[in-house]
């Protein structure tokens, strides 16, 4: 489909565990070039990798190039996978450096489409590329807030919500997340449909509140006060090692 879109690619590279996806995918190629579908001369390469294994610095692409970057990546979380006993997980890590107990419970389970995400972008963030990712709404929303603290030269950040239901058949939030690289640091982005763009607004950090919609906010943030309780969510599954009783010789 790029191929048809983008008639002036010079290189293709395209990373796919799934060895039988990898060989349909050389096939169509082949075949769309011979129909005529696809221009001859872009020089194509389909490699049959976990993604998680794959060294981008093979992909050789300078500085100066520029780069478009198209995917859907899992919509699992890593926990899901080591249920199912896959193999396509990234070595562990406590890659958002959460604190000793958040680390192991509720928030060590993250999506692999954001590990995945967060991977291409500090990899490519410093060369002129356009990132388009198939996404769930909580990974676009976990990298946003998080952009805060780690600064990723990317900006022109939009949000394109999707119906999963009609294209893909699932019943999850999910959008179309595009962005530059290389650019200055932003930390809000335009949200709208794909369907249609005439309704879109911005969310993201104002004035380091994380908010819904910036655009209403501006008009109602002297409403916005600290409130003397925080609500914390996630106790009982935090504790669950120190809640958990057993029965032994007649006492819990």
């Amino acid at each position: 489909s790029a191929l048809r879109h983008f008639t002036t690619v010079k290189v293709v590279y395209g990373i796919e565990i799934n060895e039988n996806y990898a060989l349909i995918s050389k096939l169509r190629i082949i075949s769309a070039i011979e129909k005529g579908n696809i221009k001859k001369g872009s020089k194509i390469k389909i490699f049959n990798l976990n993604i998680f294994d794959f060294n981008f610095d093979n992909l050789e692409i300078s500085n100066n190039d520029n780069v478009l970057i198209v995917g859907n990546p899992p919509w699992v979380t890593n926990t899901t996978l080591s249920i199912l006993n896959s193999k396509n997980l990234p070595a562990k890590s406590n890659f958002k450096n959460h604190r000793g107990i958040e680390s192991i419970t509720g928030k060590g389970n993250f999506d692999i489409s954001e590990y995945i995400t967060l991977m291409i972008i500090t990899y490519f963030q410093n060369k002129n590329a356009i990132l388009s990712f198939i996404v769930k709404n909580s990974v676009v929303k976990n990298i946003l807030y998080d952009q805060f603290k780690n600064n990723y030269k990317i900006s022109n950040i939009k949000k394109l919500k999707i119906d999963s239901q009609k294209e893909f058949n699932v019943s999850v939030d999910a959008c179309v997340l595009i962005c530059e690289f290389n650019k200055k640091t932003e930390l809000f982005i335009e949200e709208s449909s794909l369907y249609d763009n005439s309704k879109s607004f911005h969310l993201g950090w104002y004035k380091h509140n994380f908010v819904s919609n910036i655009d209403k906010y501006k008009n109602y943030q002297k409403f916005d006060g600290k409130s003397p309780f925080e609500w914390r969510s996630g106790i009982k599954h935090d504790c669950a090692k120190v809640l958990e009783l057993e029965k032994s010789n007649g006492q819990f």
